[in-house]
């Protein structure tokens, strides 16, 4: 988990135009089943086991409130070294996750704050 670490400058100056302008990209993910709390652990994990096979410089993990039944979506991408998603050449979907979620651990959200958008190393 060394590999990835939380950056505690974001490179990005407007975190919500990263969700805004890449939603449509993201939302080409297919839906996994629902997890009951995702935690900090899982989310990293997620990006050193599923590493995809075109070069990437990091991972988004984008969250997205209230799906009108108290769930949450949880979206985890590469970004490449500009902050755009690594995308599959060929679906042209981005290389990453979207899940449902019910809650996240203390550390998930202590990393989250007030932000939509954690960028990891």
């Amino acid at each position: 988990m060394d590999e990835y670490n939380r950056q505690d400058e974001d490179p990005i100056s407007n975190l919500i135009d990263l969700v805004i302008f890449f939603r449509p990209l993201y939302i080409k993910l297919p839906l996994f089943n629902k997890i009951r709390q995702m935690t900090y652990k899982n989310a990293v994990e997620y990006f050193i086991e599923n590493k995809p096979p075109i070069p990437f410089e990091s991972g988004a993990m984008i969250l997205e409130h209230d799906d009108g039944s108290g769930n949450a979506f949880f979206v985890q991408v590469f970004l490449d070294k500009n902050n755009s998603p690594v995308v599959n050449p060929v679906t042209q979907a981005p290389y990453g996750r979207r899940c449902l979620i019910r809650g996240m651990d203390d550390e998930l959200i202590a990393a989250f704050g007030d932000k939509q958008v954690v960028i990891v190393k």
